[in-house]
């Protein structure tokens, strides 16, 4: 089971979760299959597991990381310089 949910995502799956069954517990059936539903994107959240995703070959996991690399070709010159006797920093 490869983790394919992460960052902002899994937070919002969590507190959805939370607010799904707390609105289920709230309502006046003792048993109320409304409320269920949210153990559903409160557990994909907690253990960054979605089967739906895997289906659709989706990844939130590594979104980050993966636009770091595409751009990793980018050079950055922080070099000092010494321009007419005094130090500058440069970029």
């Amino acid at each position: 089971m490869t983790q394919n949910v992460g960052g902002i995502e899994r937070i919002i799956r969590i507190i959805a979760g939370v607010a799904i069954l707390a609105w289920g517990f709230l309502l006046s059936d003792p048993i109320n299959w409304i409320g269920a539903i949210g153990a559903v994107p409160l557990l994909t959240g907690l253990v960054s597991f979605c089967p739906l995703w895997t289906l659709f070959g989706i990844n939130t996991k590594n979104q980050r990381r993966q636009i770091f690399r595409e751009n990793s070709n980018l050079t950055w010159d922080y070099s000092l310089k010494l321009s007419q006797g005094t130090a500058s920093l440069c970029g």
